[in-house]
């Protein structure tokens, strides 16, 4: 009687440490914050006939760059620059 009581303890206290285990790392997996920048990407011409797109880079209300690529001659093109908002 003694030595069974014994084992249902051992098993008992192994399915605890491993439910344990593995409620403590689901609980703690996955969080992440995430704040914005303030860098704000705009798209607001979009030409289908020339296959042309243009956006804008904006922070704060002020644009930094301008940059316009052109889908079937794979070519871009940037005015401006973002390397002053470090």
């Amino acid at each position: 009687m003694k030595r069974s009581s014994c084992n249902v303890t051992k098993v008992v206290g192994i399915v605890l440490a491993i439910f344990s285990i593995f409620y403590v790392r689901k609980c703690l997996a996955g969080k992440a914050l995430f704040i914005s920048s303030g860098i704000k990407v705009d798209y607001p011409l979009i030409n289908l006939e020339n296959s042309e797109v243009i956006a804008y880079v904006t922070y704060k209300g002020k644009t930094y760059m301008r940059i316009q690529y052109n889908v079937l001659t794979e070519e871009t093109k940037v005015n401006g620059s973002i390397e002053t908002l470090k």
